[in-house]
């Protein structure tokens, strides 16, 4: 009897600590990967080995080259695909998620294209259900929006169409005087969770640029980049819910018309970090 009693106690702590560590696990933290530029597989297998080595999950990808071997390096080297299906061409998104259905953990819809009232709330719905009818296994899937959208227009309608809601803050781009990105992050963050509720809502970027022009208030600073990856590192291990945390970007492109949008990797080109705190715990 009292055998097992001591047996069934070891199976209910063995099934909370299990919880407790798929709560964890599923607090994933993602970063965002440009591929505008990347030409081989050798390049995108040492960048996703290299973000792995940060202790990323998952990589955010706002294109598809069918060239470069993207679901299998993933899987390789243990990270999941967030991809941004592009609204006009659903089927096509869908093919690509369907072919390596393993490689994908969400999708991202909208992307910026609720921006100025472009895109109804009701036409989203309507793709997002697409979206669903298409995709072979049940993927999870994101609305995708600035923090304008997620504030200025009432998203609500959309939150039991998806699993998670994640808005993009970028505090470079405030109009006020920031002597902190970590704290404005926290603030605009802050507020989109008292609209929606933090279980659900989650970052589909945030970053700060390095270099480059003055676009509206603050300069790019080294400093504050640094400082704002050290918090997102906290709220994203902090998260309660579990939807993904994802930062922007992880390597500096070349190319960006704006000089400054070239310069919000976590490494420079030729992939030297930029912050001397390498890893995400």
């Amino acid at each position: 009897m009292l055998k097992q009693c001591i047996l069934n106690l070891i199976i209910v702590l063995v099934a909370f600590f299990t919880r407790e560590i798929e709560s964890a696990v599923a607090r994933l933290k993602g970063v965002s990967y440009d591929i505008s530029t990347v030409k081989t597989d050798e390049m995108v297998d040492r960048d996703f080995r290299a973000m792995k080595q940060y202790g990323f999950d998952l990589v955010r990808l706002y294109e598809w080259k069918e060239y470069l071997s993207l679901a299998d390096l993933a899987l390789k080297n243990g990270l999941q695909i967030i991809f941004s299906i592009n609204l006009q061409n659903i089927e096509q998104g869908c093919a690509i998620v369907n072919s390596k259905e393993a490689a994908f953990n969400t999708i991202c819809m909208g992307n910026e294209n609720m921006q100025n009232r472009s895109l109804t709330i009701p036409i989203m719905g309507i793709h997002i259900d697409a979206v669903k009818k298409c995709l072979n296994q049940n993927i999870k899937l994101a609305l995708c929006e600035r923090m304008t959208e997620f504030i200025q227009i009432d998203l609500s309608p959309l939150q039991p169409k998806v699993d998670y809601m994640l808005v993009s803050i970028h505090p470079f781009f405030s109009s006020e005087l920031l002597t902190s990105a970590a704290a404005d992050l926290k603030l605009e963050l802050d507020a989109v969770h008292n609209k929606y509720g933090a279980l659900q809502v989650g970052l589909a970027e945030t970053g700060y640029p390095t270099s480059g022009q003055l676009v509206v208030t603050n300069p790019p600073s080294l400093d504050m980049m640094c400082n704002l990856f050290t918090y997102y590192k906290q709220i994203a291990a902090e998260n309660p819910g579990q939807a993904p945390y994802v930062y922007f970007m992880f390597k500096d492109v070349c190319c960006k018309s704006t000089q400054v949008e070239n310069s919000f990797g976590l490494q420079y080109l030729d992939g030297r970090d930029k912050c001397t705190v390498s890893t995400v715990p």
